[in-house]
């Protein structure tokens, strides 16, 4: 029955999103590294103040980018999430860099268009929780890169997402 509830859900996102069926998500193993699993024991808002001074009446998207990185080396993004109370679904989009990709996430993403990358988050997913995927930048970048990004819910129409926008490329 929960296999059953599972497909038919995967089913109507995809239409949801895309108009057709849902592209083959692409999922990374959580790693064991200490760093990840004490973040992991306790909430976002614990580690980023700006969760904890937010409005709680509204959802709140905070994105943490290394202050650099290597051109054709991946690297991690964090967003951490927390949703306004009695939310019911949020859509993530991220708008990464001309020639960036995303490689891996934390859960699968849901439609990728161009520069452009989109997550659909849904039930035991609202809880204040982190979204965390690996990007691969080009072997040759521009020095400095905007990140751009917003969310979407039924009844918050367009929300923002907080925090690092701008990373350094070095050589």
């Amino acid at each position: 029955m929960a296999k059953k509830y599972q497909i038919l859900l995967s089913i109507g996102l995809g239409i949801f999103l895309t108009g057709c069926m849902m592209q083959p998500p692409h999922t990374e193993k959580k790693s064991s590294l200490p760093s990840q699993a004490s973040q992991e024991a306790q909430p976002p808002s614990a580690n980023y103040p700006i969760l904890r001074e937010k409005d709680t009446s509204a959802t709140t998207i905070y994105r943490k980018l290394p202050a650099s990185c290597k051109a054709g080396i991946p690297f991690t993004v964090t967003l951490l999430i927390a949703v306004k109370p009695g939310t019911t679904g949020i859509i993530i989009e991220e708008i990464l860099p001309e020639g960036w990709i995303v490689t891996r996430a934390s859960s699968p993403w849901n439609k990728q268009e161009g520069t452009s990358w989109k997550w659909l988050r849904w039930g035991k997913e609202l809880e204040e929780s982190t979204l965390t995927y690996t990007v691969l930048p080009p072997k040759s970048s521009e020095k400095i890169v905007e990140w751009k990004g917003n969310a979407k819910t039924h009844k918050e129409r367009m929300i923002p997402i907080f925090g690092d926008t701008k990373i350094m490329v070095v050589e």
